[in-house]
């Protein structure tokens, strides 16, 4: 490479990346990497139904609180009753079992 060309080429990588991260600076302050934040916490708060639910032996039906956890998971926090979703969403209870782990 010429020494000519290194300058140019030099500047052009920074200002690539002074753009990226003011791109990611953006988007954080624009609430875009929370979104995704609150879906790790409503999966966490399933993860934890499904383990009270597995402690208790994984006994009867899926109980309500693992349901509503579901729910609360998949809808992004929008429906927090499982009831609420629509029926092409929602698992039959061997799913749910499946999903917390339990032996079907």
């Amino acid at each position: 490479m010429r020494k000519g060309l290194e300058l140019p080429m030099n500047t052009l990588v920074v200002v690539a990346i002074a753009i990226i991260i003011l791109l990611a600076v953006a988007a954080f302050f624009t609430g875009i990497f929370g979104k995704s934040g609150k879906k790790w916490e409503y999966k966490q708060e399933f993860d934890d139904a499904c383990r009270i639910y597995v402690a208790n032996g994984c006994k009867g039906s899926v109980p309500e609180q693992v349901k509503n956890a579901y729910a609360k998971w998949v809808s992004d926090g929008k429906k927090t009753n499982y009831d609420d979703l629509p029926e092409t969403e929602k698992p039959r209870d061997e799913e749910l079992k499946r999903m917390c782990k339990c032996l079907v």
